[in-house]
């Protein structure tokens, strides 16, 4: 049983880390789209990179 533990969490890092890039990818497309210029998302990616 204690062998599981660390394999469990590994996959629900790989999980929540795979949301986090898809949602990101999401969110800089949209806002391209939205905006039509690169200055909005690229400035919300740099403002992402220093909360994580």
């Amino acid at each position: 049983m204690p062998q599981m533990a660390p394999i469990w969490w590994l996959t629900m890092m790989t999980m929540i880390m795979l949301t986090f890039l898809t949602s990101m990818t999401f969110m800089y497309f949209l806002m391209m789209k939205k905006s039509g210029s690169m200055m909005t998302p690229l400035y919300k990616g740099k403002e992402m990179n220093l909360m994580w």
